[in-house]
């Protein structure tokens, strides 16, 4: 609303006891309704938790159990050698013979046959978006997507296709957290969604209209899956805060996928590759290459 219009809408709530009723009862319904999110992304949560711990096991017996394999293949192919079989295998000017009749073993050393081991390369790790790789080469993301709503919301593909796409980084660039907004910020750095969300609700109640307020609310509805809502809460932000606008456009695009809204957040995905310096460019360019 405009700032007349709110007025308006204030005063006659003064006056009309229906209106003060029905709006009442318009936020409850919906404090009902993301509530039960609330509880299915804390459930999603923790079985993606589980399924991450026994993956973690079974990886961890099956590295073991190959490593056994081989040192049991080493010990049954090694072979003792008596100090004679060792002397004839020698070459010769290896041996020395002591004054007492014995031979022992000196070092020989034969420059330039030694062949030089090339070093190895680990795998570049994906470390944000200013990591200077190609798109088909970035790391899966460290935590899944939410649950999608609408159309594709009973669709396992579309939901495979969004976790290959999601990143989401926090704290938020350029965000500074001043006091009320602490205990929220925490809950977000454990992703503790829930009760982020509630947090943030109680200062929406205390606080007048607060940027910082209105961006830490998006990006907690949009890891809860409600693109639509994240969309509404982050509408116009860029106006007021400038240096928000590169983060802003990558959590648009999320948001329309999540919303369904295939076309505009290829669209949104685009506009960001043709930045050149965009810190978001090579998740842009592999989301639109799967969402083809």
């Amino acid at each position: 609303m405009g700032e007349e219009e709110r007025q308006r809408f204030e005063q006659r709530l003064a006056g009309d006891s229906g209106s003060r009723t029905e709006l009442r009862l318009r936020e409850g319904l919906r404090q009902v309704h993301l509530r039960e999110k609330v509880n299915q992304v804390a459930t999603l949560r923790k079985r993606w938790q589980r399924q991450r711990f026994w993956r973690f096991i079974g990886l961890s017996g099956l590295l073991a159990g190959l490593v056994i394999s081989l040192l049991v293949i080493l010990f049954q192919t090694s072979k003792k050698t008596t100090p004679e079989e060792v002397s004839k295998e020698l070459p010769e000017n290896t041996l020395q013979k002591t004054p007492n009749g014995e031979r022992r073993e000196t070092e020989q050393k034969q420059p330039g046959n030694s062949i030089p081991q090339a070093p190895q390369k680990s795998k570049k790790r994906y470390t944000g978006p200013i990591a200077e790789i190609a798109p088909d080469e970035l790391d899966s993301p460290l935590y899944p997507s939410p649950n999608i709503r609408g159309e594709n919301s009973e669709n396992p593909a579309w939901k495979a296709l969004l976790d290959k796409i999601w990143y989401t980084e926090y704290p938020l660039v350029n965000t500074p957290v001043s006091e009320p907004f602490k205990p929220a910020d925490q809950l977000l750095k454990s992703r503790d969604f829930n009760n982020a969300y509630v947090r943030l609700q109680r200062l929406e109640r205390n606080l007048p209209t607060n940027d910082t307020l209105r961006l830490m609310k998006g990006y907690c509805l949009l890891e809860m899956g409600e693109g639509a809502e994240a969309l509404a809460s982050f509408e116009g932000l860029e106006a007021q805060q400038p240096n928000w606008n590169a983060q802003l456009e990558w959590l648009r695009g999320l948001a329309l996928v999540l919303a369904g809204e295939k076309e505009k957040a290829v669209a949104q995905f685009r506009s960001i590759v043709s930045q050149a310096k965009h810190p978001y460019r090579l998740q842009s360019e592999r989301a639109i290459e799967l969402l083809k």
